[in-house]
């Protein structure tokens, strides 16, 4: 991947994965179990238009969520600090960082 900007081109290996998210419809409760949606049939047909064609042609896998209360979230999140890897692990991570900022200032 490369990005210009402000004179500078910055080289990155990168393979791309796009995740993209989006309502169910323009308030975001359509289908949610605990509010009720405040939007009629034509208001979500029109919001669905928008996305449609092009856009929804190009992504392999889409996934409908359901809505799960903050509490819950908050259980299920495993917390992850660099104290979790072993030196050899940061030492790789560093390389990596430093061969990136110099392919910057390089180009």
């Amino acid at each position: 991947m490369r990005l210009n900007r402000a004179r500078q081109t910055c080289a990155f290996p990168a393979q791309i994965t796009l995740v993209a998210a989006t309502n169910p419809c323009p308030c975001g409760w359509f289908g949610d179990e605990e509010h009720p949606c405040r939007c009629s049939q034509s208001q979500r047909q029109r919001y669905w238009s928008r996305h449609s064609g092009p856009l929804l042609d190009r992504l392999d896998l889409q996934l409908r969520l359901k809505h799960l209360p903050a509490a819950q979230l908050r259980k299920s999140v495993t917390g992850f600090t660099p104290t979790d890897l072993n030196d050899q692990e940061l030492i790789g991570i560093e390389q990596i960082l430093r061969a990136r900022a110099d392919a910057c200032s390089q180009s």
